[in-house]
């Protein structure tokens, strides 16, 4: 029998392996216009962040420069004023040009996907209180440097199937915060999270040998734990807010006079309301060269009987600082001293003792802060303050107890952070907190998005 043949059917093969190959083609263009458009997203993503870091970068130092801080901050968000539309202006700039060296060219003006533009923003740091609801503990303000970058990838294959070349458009946010209080700025601050036991932990005020009044004036207090208030001491907080997690006493708390409004607020038991190590760690000085022992700053007033201040710098005390009744320790023209073991100030001694003042002191001190212990030290700080001694400036001690005792209407214009801090005495104390004055972190730019 004969093999009847169909012309109809001959090149199937040809026509199918045809197609085959135009697919096989279509897929490889795709896959490699895919790779393209990838790495030119990667590329544009890349100049996005650059150019928003340098003009974050930029903001930054203009606010260490000028001393643009988190109270003297211009703005009302989203614009920004004053000093700080200065500041975001020049980085603007300086946006453009790493762009620019990059291959891009932005403008100020995002609304076409392609520029860089600086807003002014404010955010509430809340907490929650016990029995429901939050409350605003402090306020960040921050500049956001937006980098908007549209890139378009030449294509071989995909322009067909999508109809026109494929574009990128990517985003880079750098946030940037002024010089910010320690501590979110609260003058009297103990981070001891423990619950109240026995008179002790966390914040502690009393009237020790008598009615003592203490007044906060600005900033007000903090306690990560217990706030204890007993001995009929009269506390008045002015213009500040009061925040605690344990009390011992809930109507001890009477005694607490906030003006021009409000009460203490007792927060939930939780971690996430605490103040956090961020908001108050500096960075410990370096101690090489500046080493002394306790005896050499109580002496010199008796040593040097002219000229009794001792210089402005930085004073790190190798053993513990005792200043008995009759000695003398002046050091009122900007002081940094760095305390490893514990301190004790007794009631007829003079200690005067004034922290660098500005952000460019010129000394070796660390700008607003008179006393510094690192969190290795967990001693005793014990002031005994008198109308003859004070001390301007913040003591930041995580780790110690700090022990002011009122002697003589004392007046302190300051901050104190530690572990445990207790306030009382025999006679008024008075805390006038002035954040200008005081210790502060210093600006932090971050790629926020």
């Amino acid at each position: 029998m004969k093999n009847q043949s169909h012309s109809t059917e001959h090149g199937q093969a040809v026509v199918l392996l045809v197609l085959a190959m135009v697919a096989l083609l279509g897929f490889t263009a795709l896959a490699v216009d895919g790779s393209m458009v990838y790495s030119d997203r990667r590329y544009t993503q890349n100049a996005a962040d650059a150019a928003s870091l340098a003009g974050g970068g930029s903001v930054a130092q203009s606010f260490e420069a000028n001393n643009v801080t988190y109270g003297t901050w211009q703005a009302s968000p989203p614009n920004c004023q004053g000093n700080v539309l200065s500041a975001v202006n020049t980085a603007l700039n300086a946006a453009r040009a790493r762009a620019r060296d990059n291959g891009f060219t932005l403008d100020t003006d995002i609304s076409d996907n392609h520029g860089v533009v600086g807003e002014c923003g404010m955010e509430n740091i809340t907490a929650g209180r016990v029995g429901g609801g939050r409350v605003t503990i402090f306020v960040d303000k921050f500049v956001d440097i937006k980098a908007v970058v549209t890139s378009q990838t030449e294509t071989a294959f995909a322009h067909f199937v999508f109809g026109n070349d494929l574009k990128n458009t990517v985003t880079a946010v750098t946030r940037i915060r002024p010089r910010a209080p320690l501590a979110y700025g609260y003058a009297i601050v103990a981070l001891n999270p423990a619950a109240c036991s026995g008179n002790q932990n966390g914040a502690q005020l009393h009237g020790l040998g008598g009615s003592a009044d203490l007044t906060v004036d600005g900033g007000g207090i903090w306690s990560n734990g217990c706030l204890d208030v007993d001995g009929n001491p009269h506390v008045t907080v002015n213009n500040g807010g009061v925040f605690y997690f344990f009390t011992a006493n809930n109507n001890d708390l009477d005694d607490i006079a906030m003006t021009p409004s409000g009460t203490p607020t007792q927060l939930a038991n939780n971690d996430a309301n605490r103040i956090p190590a961020s908001a108050y760690d500096l960075r410990p000085p370096d101690c090489s060269g500046h080493e002394v022992n306790s005896n050499w700053l109580v002496n010199y007033a008796r040593e040097n009987p002219t000229n009794k201040e001792i210089p402005a710098g930085l004073y790190c005390v190798t053993d513990e600082l005792r200043v008995n009744g009759g000695d003398e320790v002046r050091a009122n023209t900007g002081v940094t001293l760095v305390l490893y073991q514990g301190m004790t100030i007794n009631a007829n001694a003079i200690f005067q003792l004034t922290a660098p003042s500005s952000l460019d002191s010129g000394t070796e001190g660390i700008p607003g802060v008179a006393i510094y212990a690192p969190k290795s030290n967990h001693s005793t700080m014990t002031f005994n303050g008198n109308n003859n001694s004070h001390i301007r400036g913040s003591v930041v001690a995580p780790g110690a107890n700090l022990v002011i005792l009122g002697t003589a209407g004392t007046s302190i214009r300051g901050q104190f952070i530690g572990w445990n801090v207790e306030f009382g005495g025999d006679s008024g104390t008075t805390v006038v907190y002035q954040m200008n004055k005081l210790a502060s972190l210093p600006a932090k730019l971050e790629l926020h998005r």
